[in-house]
This record gives C-alpha cells, sequence and structure tokens, in this order.
C-alpha cells in the first residue's frame, strides 16, 4: 500500500479522483483487493474472492487508449470491467472506440466522475459487480484517503478471510468425499431413455414419445398419473439431452453432495412433477412436452438460495465467491426460457417449487438427515420408479420396435372373420355400443398416444336406396372439409356391383382422416384411420390396405 501512494505521488494523482478511486478499490468487500499493475495511464485491479478484475484509465491520453485493447485482450476472465477516470464526457468516446471489437458488449465499460457518478458506456451490469460495490465507499470530493486506518482494516479482514478460506477449503474437501449416486441414476436413466428412442426411430418422432410417455394434458387428466414422470425422463433430440444432461452432471452431483441424497431426492422430484403439472395446465389440446427441464429448474433455484441465504450450508467465502456467477447463470435461463419450443411453465413450476423446497430443507440441520425424510425421499423415489416402469410397460416395446407387422384379427360383432392390422394398435381395442340404425363400430389404437388410430364401422342390413343415401352424406362431409381434403372414386355405382370410395379430410390441428367407404348388396362398411402428420409418409396408405384385407364370416356374405 505504500508503494501504491508513492506510485500516485510520482504520477501526479495524489489529492484527486484517481486516488480516491483506488483507496475505494482496497477499501471493497474484498479484503484480498489489490492493484495488480499501475503502468501506460492504466491501474489494474484484482478481487481474488470473486475473480473479477477491472482496468482503470487513470490518465486519459493517447498512451492508455492505444494499449487498452490489448490489456483487455489478456485480461479477459469473467467478471471484468472497464471504467475512466475522468470528467470530460469526451473520453466515453474513446474509451469506446479503443475497447476490442469481439468485446464490445459483454465487457461492462462506464466513465466515474469526480462528484462520484456512474456514466455507463456500454453495458448495464446484470448484477452489483465489484466496480459498483467499489463506488459505495468512494470518499466525497475533498476528502484525504486515510491509507493507514486502511491498512490496518485491511490486516484485520485478511485475517479473517484467509481463516473463512481454510473453513471452504475443508468444506471443498469433505464435499469431494461424498458420493453422488443419485445423479448417477437419474443421468443414466435419461441416457437409456433417450438411447431407447433412437432405436426406436432416428430423431424420436413425435408418436414415439407419446407412446413412451411424453407429458399430454388430456391424458394425464384422464387418469394416466404417470406421465408427469415418465415425461421428464424423455428429451426431444441431441441438444435438449445435452445441455440438460450438462446441467444435471454439473449441478446435481454439487447439491447431492451438499444437501445428501434424501434432500436431494426430494428436490428433484417434487420439482420435476411441480413443473409437469404446471407444464400440463398450459398445454394445448394435443401437445405434449418432455424434458427433465421442471427438476433441473428446480436445482437452479436451489443453488441461487444456497449462495444467497444466511442459513446456507455453504462457507460465506464460497457464498460471496460464487453469488454473481450463479445469478447471471439464472438470468441467462430466464431468458432461454422464452425462446421457440421452449416449456417456459415447466421452467416456471420447477423453479418456484425448487425455492420453496429448499427454504423447508435448509431447516432441517444435521449431518444425517432424520428417518421421516428418509421415507418421504424414498416414497418419491418409488413414486418416480413406478411410473417409469408404467410407462415403459404400456408402450409396448416390442411392437414399438417393429411398427411395420402386421397381424391378423377377428371382429365378431361385425362379421369381420379376418382383417390385417397394425401390431402397434392391434392390442388397443376400443367397442362401441350397437346404435339405432343397426350399425356397429369397433376402434383400434388411441388418437392422442399412437400414430394411427384404425376404426371399422359396418351395417349389415338395410335397403340400398338408404345405404347410397348415408354415403353420399359421408362423402359431401369430406369435400366440405379444410384445403387439403379430396375424394377418390364415382359417384354413383351401377345396380348390383360393389362400390369402392376412398376419400382424406384434413383438420385444422392437422390431424388426417383417410376413408374408404364400401358400399354392397344390403351392407356398407366404412375404414376410417386418423393420423397425425409425421406419420403420414409411414401410413398414408393404410386404410386401403386394412379395407382390402376384411373377409366376412361365410353366413353374412351377400
Amino acid at each position: 500500500m505504500p508503494s501504491l501512494v508513492e506510485d500516485l505521488e510520482r504520477a501526479g494523482l495524489r489529492g484527486g479522483l484517481v486516488e480516491r478511486v483506488s483507496y475505494a478499490a482496497l477499501a471493497s468487500t474484498d479484503p484480498l483487493a489489490m492493484v495488480a499493475s499501475f503502468r501506460d495511464g492504466l491501474m489494474v485491479l484484482e478481487f481474488p474472492a470473486s475473480g473479477a478484475k477491472a482496468v482503470l484509465v487513470v490518465q486519459p491520453g493517447e498512451t492508455a487508449f492505444s494499449v487498452l485493447g490489448s490489456r483487455v485482450n489478456q485480461l479477459l476472465v469473467r467478471g471484468l470491467e472497464v471504467c475512466v477516470v475522468s470528467d470530460d464526457p469526451a473520453d466515453e468516446k474513446r474509451l469506446k472506440k479503443a475497447m476490442p471489437t469481439f468485446v464490445k458488449g459483454s465487457v461492462p465499460t462506464y466513465r466515474v466522475s469526480s462528484d462520484g457518478k456512474v456514466h455507463h458506456v456500454a453495458q448495464v451490469p446484470l448484477v452489483k459487480t465489484p466496480f459498483h460495490r467499489m463506488l459505495e465507499a468512494l470518499p466525497a470530493a475533498g476528502t484525504t484517503p486515510d491509507w493507514q486506518a486502511l491498512a490496518a482494516t485491511r490486516a484485520a479482514a485478511e485475517t479473517a478471510w484467509n481463516a473463512s478460506v481454510q473453513e471452504a477449503s475443508r468444506f471443498a474437501s469433505d464435499m469431494a468425499a461424498r458420493p453422488v449416486r443419485v445423479t448417477r441414476v437419474l443421468a443414466g436413466l435419461i441416457g437409456a431413455m433417450f438411447l431407447l428412442e433412437m432405436w426406436l426411430g432416428t430423431g424420436a418422432p413425435v408418436w414415439a414419445l407419446r407412446r413412451l410417455g411424453a407429458l399430454d394434458a388430456e391424458r394425464l387428466t384422464d387418469g394416466e398419473w404417470w406421465l408427469a414422470v415418465s415425461a421428464t425422463f424423455l428429451h426431444g433430440g441431441w441438444l435438449h439431452l445435452l445441455f440438460n444432461g450438462i446441467v444435471l452432471w454439473t449441478l446435481g452431483r454439487s447439491l447431492e453432495r451438499i444437501l445428501g441424497a434424501p434432500k436431494f431426492i426430494i428436490l428433484y422430484g417434487l420439482s420435476g412433477l411441480a413443473g409437469s403439472l404446471i407444464s400440463a395446465y398450459r398445454l394445448e389440446p394435443g401437445g405434449l412436452s418432455v424434458g427433465a427441464s421442471g427438476a433441473l429448474w428446480g436445482l437452479l433455484a436451489a443453488e441461487a438460495l444456497l449462495v444467497s441465504l444466511a442459513n446456507s450450508p455453504l462457507p460465506p467465502v464460497m457464498r460471496a465467491a460464487a453469488r454473481q456467477s450463479v445469478v447471471t447463470n439464472l438470468v441467462l435461463n430466464v431468458m432461454n426460457s422464452f425462446r421457440a419450443h421452449v416449456d417456459w411453465a415447466a421452467h416456471l413450476g420447477g423453479g418456484v417449487a425448487g425455492a420453496l423446497v429448499t427454504l423447508l430443507l435448509l431447516r432441517i440441520k444435521g449431518e444425517r438427515a432424520p428417518s421421516w425424510l428418509r421415507g418421504t425421499a424414498s416414497v418419491l423415489a418409488a413414486f418416480y420408479v413406478v411410473g417409469l416402469g408404467t410407462a415403459l410397460v404400456r408402450a409396448d416395446l416390442p411392437a414399438m420396435a417393429a411398427p411395420d407387422e402386421r397381424i391378423t384379427v377377428s371382429i365378431p360383432e361385425l362379421q369381420v372373420d379376418s382383417v390385417e392390422l397394425p401390431a402397434l394398435i392391434a392390442s388397443t381395442r376400443k367397442d362401441s355400443p350397437p346404435g339405432k340404425d343397426g350399425t356397429s363400430e369397433v376402434v383400434f389404437g388411441e388418437v392422442r398416444r399412437d400414430p394411427v388410430a384404425v376404426g371399422l364401422l359396418t351395417s349389415a342390413h338395410g335397403d340400398d336406396a338408404a345405404i347410397e343415401a348415408q354415403a353420399q352424406a359421408v362423402l359431401e362431409a369430406i369435400k366440405e372439409g379444410n384445403e387439403g381434403s379430396w375424394v377418390r372414386g364415382p359417384a354413383a355405382r351401377a345396380a348390383g356391383t360393389t362400390w369402392w370410395v376412398t376419400g382424406r379430410m384434413k383438420f385444422d390441428q392437422g390431424a388426417l382422416v383417410d376413408t374408404v367407404f364400401i358400399v354392397e348388396k344390403g351392407r356398407w362398411t366404412r375404414v376410417e384411420v386418423i393420423l397425425w402428420p409425421d406419420a403420414e409418409a409411414q401410413w398414408s396408405g393404410l386404410a386401403d390396405t386394412v379395407a382390402g384385407s376384411v373377409k366376412w364370416k361365410a353366413a353374412t356374405q351377400p
């Protein structure tokens, strides 16, 4: 410190704004703050507690501005700030021009004047930076800094700081020795589910995600509770998986070591469920959501509280060092939440739940979690295991692995001896009660979770005129559908001949309905195939195939 005073004296900067600014820097909240270098009209300040640095242009002029760019390149670290100490507003333009092009807009730059005001040149920091905290201790104009008193204060603070650093070192060593089994299991399950998605279809087709347990609000409210769990293990692509995997692996291990396995299970599990439920609330009909983001946002919220609250198990020095980067990371993730195709509702639900759970968990002291907490964690873990297992069982993985496979089924209710259907949907059947007009209907597959659904509607009784009138009504409805609807086949038929017509109706939400209408003597049959756009290429001819495979029982042959 005496050497700095001597340097200021030699530079003719004693008693002015530069001395006040450098005094304030060393009186900042970081007791190890130091002047790392003072040459070419530039003063470089280092703040070891946060790892941040600041470059002060203390002698604005041609020399200082000419070397500023190279000095910034050498010092470029997270948390770097640049400030010109000057009462001349023109120095703001010189500062902006001297900054390297590739860092403009990412390194905060300012001008500080003798009245203590900060004039922002480039970017307003998202949080209070060391430079801003430094200005809070800036002596008023005309005040002579007391360097001797500051030296004594810093000596005492440095002693306390060193003790805090030793405490943090012991804490970090203890944390490193703790296992992270829960994080490993979660990462392994998420990775395994993604490999399963890739095995079933390149790019994880939507129908495969639906079958495996993607979140669907209608299905969830219909009683398929496991979707709130299974959706958190599914991802929509490599980038989605990579981003969430990195967050889980880096943040999950730290939090599991700090909180312990039982608390971590409760934090992750409740955050994931909250994210799923809030996401389901705002999902549009037919929409789906996948990903562990809700649970991960619970971890992000927990991390933010752990570096902010006084009752956090983290040592104070660790909280101070991590606070700025954690808050910045949180802000960036908030901004990312509102990009297209990102489920902001899951992020919101998981984050709020994570914050509330963390506040409750921090009230539970002790190295070992109480028995009731361990029991709660076990129940929640079992809930997740059962939920994921139920989704996999109901998905019928063998049928998903061979979606083109056909099997023959009999439908006695429709007097159908045999008909070929995709094995993927043949086991999912729903019968409708016979209608007053003698019609019967059977549907295979579920529109909300399968790539296709096949319905057969038939009536074996009625006169030709009534049958043809019904057929014409259906065809007119198809023709009047949205753009993209069409009908192929004759508008009339000769007496005693079979009439076969195929049509497609396209709905606003994207669903396609292919219809084959067969009129025979005394009987009519309608085959309908409902499919989503992403399944059109594979299943577009299915209606004709199914209709052509129908074989009637001999007793009902016309």
